[in-house]
């Protein structure tokens, strides 16, 4: 019915010391609560449903799990973790392991989501791509 349910004031900020300007949220069928933050931290943040700091995973890097410039996130049928980076597609599990990387072949992705079928749409440039993920 549009009615507020729980505000996070400082979420984030509470956590790092410095204010995020470009958050991005994915809610898991659970109602975990990942936060990707963007320029000045990035990583992405789980809270409990509750709103309860449980975990962080991912930084700035070149290495395998580790971010250029993340700017999407979306979770899918098994919980784990998307995050569309300048590199491609990191995959975490819900633990924040990190499993894989996959390419875009259109270029860098801007954005994601799942569907009910678990295929995942990604933007990238001027086009939409869809993905059909294996099970395992």
């Amino acid at each position: 019915d549009g009615k507020v349910v729980k505000v996070l004031p400082t979420f984030l900020s509470g956590l790092t010391g410095s204010v995020e300007l470009d958050t991005k949220i994915a809610v898991d069928g659970s109602g975990n609560i990942f936060a990707l933050g963007g320029a000045f931290n990035p990583m992405v943040f789980k809270f409990n449903r509750d709103g309860k700091f449980e975990n962080k995973f991912g930084s700035r890097g070149n290495e395998p799990g580790q971010f250029r410039s993340p700017n999407a996130i979306a979770i899918d049928n098994q919980n784990r973790v998307y995050v569309a980076d300048s590199a491609g597609i990191l995959v975490f599990a819900p633990d924040g392991r990190y499993l894989d990387t996959f390419r875009v072949e259109s270029g860098s992705p801007s954005g994601m989501v799942f569907n009910d079928q678990n295929e995942l749409f990604i933007v990238a440039r001027t086009i939409v791509c869809k993905y059909v993920l294996n099970r395992r």
